[in-house]
């Protein structure tokens, strides 16, 4: 109960304060105490109510409805092809999984080229000019949510339309909400998510509830650079742990 409170408690901070990174640490911290799949099922509750109090914060914040529908009605068709996949994956296969992806973002956030960036100035002009990457990259955001890895994909969205770092944040919080809403819905109709697990995110309200509060005003007076960068060295351990547990 202790590991759960606390990475419960973490990962809200991270949310609200950063908008990336808290599925990619709660999943991790989760199966120090359950088997891989019961601790992505109890992700998909506690990261909703997450989004619900990190959209309240950051409300209205967030980039102009047409753009945003686009990307919210694919990352959608991204969770549901998602959830179908899942079920089927062997345990290690999908440690596997998530500690590659995180790892990998961590680290391209991390190195000198600063990942994201790189990889956007690397499209061909006339493709970077339009909304097509960050439309492509918001249905593999959908897909990749349902391990919790969808914030690698949102992410690289966000650096190709440029926006300011609010504006970044409070976009994420709402695809990911959309996102972990379908996701936790599927996963209740095809049996990963038992009652019990929902209840016990229910008695984690207060918690979530305190640390979105102090992740959303620590960030607005923490130098944005340093804030990520601690983000990433956290993201980086923690998947790194799940991959060498699937060895």
């Amino acid at each position: 109960m202790t590991i759960l409170f606390v990475a419960t408690a973490f990962a809200a901070f991270l949310k609200s304060g950063a908008g990336i990174g808290a599925g990619l640490f709660l999943l991790p911290a989760l199966s120090l105490i359950f088997d891989p799949f019961k601790a992505l099922a109890a992700t998909a509750p506690l990261l909703l109510l997450m989004d619900i109090i990190a959209v309240g914060c950051h409300w209205k914040r967030w980039i102009a409805p047409p753009v945003l529908t686009v990307m919210a009605g694919l990352s959608v068709i991204g969770v549901l092809c998602g959830s179908l996949a899942v079920q089927h994956l062997p345990a290690n296969t999908l440690k596997t999984v998530i500690g590659v992806i995180g790892v990998t973002y961590a680290l391209s956030n991390l190195l000198p080229c600063r990942g994201l960036h790189h990889l956007t100035a690397r499209l061909p002009a006339s493709f970077a000019a339009t909304a097509i990457p960050a439309y492509l990259a918001s249905f593999l955001g959908g897909v990749f949510n349902v391990v919790n890895a969808g914030s690698v994909f949102y992410a690289f969205s966000m650096v190709h339309l440029k926006l300011e770092s609010r504006v970044f944040v409070a976009t994420c919080c709402v695809l990911i909400l959309i996102s972990n809403f379908v996701r936790a819905v599927s996963f209740f109709l095809n049996g990963m998510l038992p009652p019990d697990l929902i209840i016990s995110a229910l008695k984690l309200i207060p918690v979530i509830a305190v640390f979105s509060w102090l992740g959303s005003r620590i960030v607005a007076r923490c130098p944005p650079a340093l804030f990520r960068n601690l983000v990433f060295f956290l993201i980086l351990a923690m998947c790194a742990k799940t991959l060498l547990s699937a060895f």
